[in-house]
């Protein structure tokens, strides 16, 4: 999300978003000590069909970085390619490497940036598989000296394109330890281009080397010991450094569309003009189009794109250990990249996640900023990774995450406190194309006839309180009555700060408990201000139709999604024909992903662990079918 909407953001949540007051109309390049510019739509030159030298556009004594090698291959090296007009960075163009390098004459050019100046690097690039010449060190730059101690920063890729950075600074020889740190981020996906970042601070004494992907927040840092006798070498590209004695041996695969470095650590401020700037530039920035449900309002479409959009997803509800996204998304936030990638990976374009009511508002009138922050982090990780987002809310999963207060509250008082919630919710996220819905909250139930309940939750489940109240006593009212006002609040609430997201509250389908049960959320009294019907199926086995009978009762002339699937009470076999034969009346099905792999959950050997890999393996095979009907 570009820093002007943040500001705008700013305003909703209360909170005040770092430097929001200097806005940058339009990103431009950080000229103030940039030393090399390699852009491949320049200063590129060929010969006889190969890249034979790449010029810097910056006026600095390394201006030529030349192909040296022979280039016959027959030591594993040779010439880059050119990729013209690339159509996954907007048709720039990209130099191609495989096990090659470009090397700089210049010995001393880039000693000073491990050795007190600081540094900044940033790359747009993607990664192709690596073929392993020194185990886990394929490198794309580097300027270490040629032997000794091998002093300098370089980057590059484990074998499995799990990403790296690092400085040496000459006092030992091992290649990580204290002296020599390895800053490791996550696994890039094969053929898709980032824009990477590396930031070392600057002075002698201890300093802390950054590693970034696609954001302003590091995936990963670690502390470097600078040694200001340190000296390194000649900065080569491809390659860690300028390694006469085994060319393309430490190399790596890939494309590398432009690579920029400065000698100093630019501020925070600099460094998210410079993502912007490479996002903007290259056709990174991740735009999506908004869904919404079509104007026969029968199916779901993207803004300005036309064509049917079918949701196919995953519940992120919690992870392989049981905590909730909010118990672990600020220390570990990596893993949460890393599970989005692999979301996306198995075929989905929707993920549901629950947000807690207790880990939102602070105080009855007091949104909590912090958590509002990390959402809108999660969203433009969302927008990044081509997700759309289904936010539940309202969610009291964890008992112990309930403040006292909250329980104690009346009915109105609690119902101002969820509207306040979603206030808050709406104003983090209204800018985002990539909200797909706000579910009010997940499964809610009343009081039944003329009982007055003592608790807000119902019964636990696998340790969680999934099903909530919203009122203890209809006190003279219809249910259709006190549902209608709850989802007439909530969905003002919304509406103040969102006009254009969908919103739905996904209810447990009684008509599949009792054949006879209408819907209550879904009547026409009560749904008016619901976008589309959201529903939970486990269906059993053996009991397709009956589920599928059950489903038609929803079908009220508005999109229908089923939010919760998954072979809990039957077999894949009959979970599939299930979503064959409902395609009829759904336009979206959304099951679940806890945090792991299908390969991940198959090493266990368990059987619980069999099945949902099974599931995935599933999911991952359906999903061309279900999205392009």
């Amino acid at each position: 999300m570009a820093l002007k909407k943040q500001v705008i953001l700013s305003m909703f949540l209360l909170v005040t978003l770092p430097g929001a007051s200097e806005v940058f109309a339009k990103a431009e390049l950080v000229r103030k000590s940039l030393i090399l510019d390699l852009d491949a739509d320049r200063g590129v030159k060929i010969v006889d069909g190969r890249v034979a030298c790449w010029s810097n556009q910056v006026d600095f004594k390394a201006r030529e970085f030349v192909a040296t090698r022979d280039a016959s291959h027959k030591k594993g090296t040779g010439h880059p390619a050119l990729k013209e007009i690339v159509s996954a960075i907007g048709g720039h163009n990209a130099v191609v490497f495989k096990r090659q390098e470009l090397i700089n004459s210049a010995e001393n050019a880039f000693d000073h940036l491990t050795t007190g100046s600081g540094y900044t690097w940033f790359a747009v690039m993607c990664v192709y598989p690596q073929v392993s010449g020194l185990k886990d060190v394929n490198s794309f730059f580097g300027n270490l000296k040629n032997g000794g101690k091998y002093e300098g920063f370089w980057a590059g890729l484990r074998d499995d394109n799990t990403l790296w950075t690092g400085s040496r600074n000459g006092i030992t020889f091992g290649r990580w330890d204290d002296n020599n740190p390895q800053v490791l981020g996550p696994k890039l996906e094969v053929n898709r281009y980032h824009v990477i970042a590396g930031r070392m601070g600057a002075g002698t004494g201890n300093v802390t080397i950054e590693l970034f992907v696609d954001e302003t927040s590091p995936v990963a840092s670690k502390p470097y010991p600078v040694n200001p006798d340190g000296n390194p070498s000649k900065m080569a590209i491809g390659q860690e450094r300028d390694a006469t004695n085994h060319p393309g041996h430490e190399s790596f695969d890939g494309e590398i569309a432009r690579l920029l470095m400065w000698e100093r650590p630019l501020t925070d401020r600099e460094l998210e003009a410079t993502f912007s700037f490479l996002s903007g530039t290259y056709g990174l920035s991740g735009e999506m189009k908004a869904v919404r449900v079509s104007a026969d309002g029968s199916r779901f479409v993207l803004e300005g794109a036309g064509g049917t959009f079918r949701p196919w997803g995953f519940n992120y509800d919690h992870d392989e250990q049981g905590r909730l996204l909010e118990d672990y998304w600020d220390a570990e936030w990596p893993k949460v990249q890393e599970d989005f990638r692999e979301m996306a990976e198995l075929g989905a374009n929707v993920v549901r996640i629950h947000l807690q009511t207790g880990k939102f508002m602070a105080e009855p009138d007091k949104p909590n900023g912090a958590s509002l922050r990390q959402l809108a982090r999660l969203v433009k990780l969302a927008e990044r990774t081509g997700l759309y987002l289904d936010i539940t809310g309202l969610g009291c999963y964890h008992k112990k995450d309930v403040p006292e207060w909250y329980d104690s509250l009346s009915e109105k008082q609690r119902w101002d406190v969820q509207a306040r919630f979603w206030e808050a919710i709406a104003g983090a996220c209204a800018e985002s194309p990539a909200v797909f819905c706000y579910d009010l909250m997940n499964e809610p139930i009343l009081a039944g006839g003329k009982k007055t309940e003592t608790e807000w939750l119902a019964g636990e489940f696998a340790g969680k309180h999934f099903v909530q109240r919203i009122t203890l006593d209809l006190a003279g009212r219809t249910r259709e009555q006190v549902a209608k006002a709850w989802v007439d609040k909530l969905a003002g609430a919304i509406r103040k700060h969102d006009k254009r997201h969908m919103i739905t509250v996904g209810v447990i389908p009684w008509a599949h408990t009792w054949p006879n049960a209408k819907p209550l959320f879904y009547s026409k009294l009560v749904s008016e201000n619901l976008d589309f019907a959201c529903v939970h199926f486990y269906p059993k086995k053996g009991e397709v139709a009956k589920a599928l009978t059950a489903l038609a009762v929803y079908d009220i002339g508005k999109p229908l999604v089923i939010e919760e699937m998954f072979p809990l009470k039957c077999g894949l076999e009959e979970l599939d024909t299930f979503i064959d034969s409902s395609r009829e009346t759904a336009n979206g099905w959304i099951g679940f992903y806890w945090g792991k792999t299908p390969e991940e959950y198959r090493r266990s050997g368990t059987l619980p662990d069999a099945v949902t890999a099974a599931w995935l393996e599933f999911f991952r095979d359906k999903a061309d079918a279900v999205k392009g009907r």
